[in-house]
């Protein structure tokens, strides 16, 4: 039997030399979250007053009781305008079919020739509930949900364009760079679970929209608040079932050190969980969360 070259090492041999520094970076991190609480305990001290700061997904103090246990955002690429569904405007009406009366440069349209006339609302609209929200009749069911519905109508922007729109949409600024709704989101709120993703994104199977990962970047904030991205089609994230079945050694060394650390101080019985837990976590919870969406 002859050994592989140095040039010939794949990247598999690469982390199998390399394994003993990576697993025990890893049951580093998961000891401090167990033995102090997330803290930074081996951290390299600092001259700066106050405490280090920690980016994290654990449940942040809210300043009113909690009433909602998830944020679900629906994106609709190329869906209809909001003044076909929820926002009439009769002076577009009365426009209809005639040219733009003022000057196309200074709404952005570098190109003032054929850009067509005008095109009012397609539908008719009424007043829907107590609180008289305006709907298209387009939307039966929907209005009748009226009262329970917060339509904001308050939000505007002067681009025409679409990669800036949807920057202004998910972000509220018109260029790229800057958290998303859901990065803030998670950052502001925490999550209850600590071992799956807290911003998960659901794209359309025909492709992601424009501006792709972008649309649920995390901008300046730290990573571990952007979206992970669920495949429409396949396994929804790749690499969660090994390729061939995992040898039990691995199993039987950490039980081993759990059993000895036990006996030499009880109190401190959570290594079991914190020698564990990644493989246990990462695989078969996320696979079941997996399954459940």
């Amino acid at each position: 039997m002859t050994d592989r070259s140095p040039l010939q090492n794949s990247r598999r041999d690469f982390f199998a030399r390399t394994s003993d520094g990576l697993l025990g970076a890893a049951l580093t991190h998961l000891l401090c979250d167990d033995f102090f609480g997330g803290s930074s305990a081996f951290a390299a001290k600092t001259d700066e007053p106050g405490p280090v700061p920690v980016f994290d997904l654990k449940p942040k103090k809210t300043h009113h009781p909690a009433q909602a246990t998830s944020v679900i955002q629906l994106f609709m690429n190329g869906g209809p305008s909001q003044m076909d569904l929820f926002d009439p405007k009769p002076e577009l009406g009365r426009l209809d079919g005639k040219p733009f009366p003022g000057n196309v440069e200074e709404i952005g349209n570098s190109n003032a020739q054929d850009i067509g006339v005008m095109m009012g609302g397609q539908y008719d609209f009424a007043r829907h509930g107590e609180s008289g929200m305006w709907m298209a009749d387009i939307l039966p069911h929907t209005s009748q949900m009226a009262d329970d519905i917060c339509l904001i109508n308050s939000m505007w922007t002067d681009h025409p364009n679409h990669d800036n729109a949807l920057y202004k949409i998910h972000s509220g600024r018109l260029f790229m760079g800057y958290p998303t709704l859901g990065a803030w989101t998670v950052y502001g709120l925490g999550s209850e679970n600590q071992d799956l993703p807290a911003y998960v994104v659901l794209n359309d199977p025909l492709g992601p929209p424009k501006n792709g990962t972008r649309n649920w970047t995390s901008g300046f904030l730290p990573p571990v608040y952007q979206g992970t991205r669920f495949r429409p089609t396949g396994s929804p994230i790749l690499n969660l079932k090994p390729q061939y079945e995992q040898p039990s050694a691995g199993h039987g060394f950490s039980t081993g050190i759990a059993e000895k650390a036990r006996r030499n101080s009880p109190k401190r019985s959570t290594l079991l969980s914190g020698t564990r837990r990644s493989n246990r976590v990462l695989r078969s919870g996320s696979e079941d969360a997996v399954v459940g969406w």
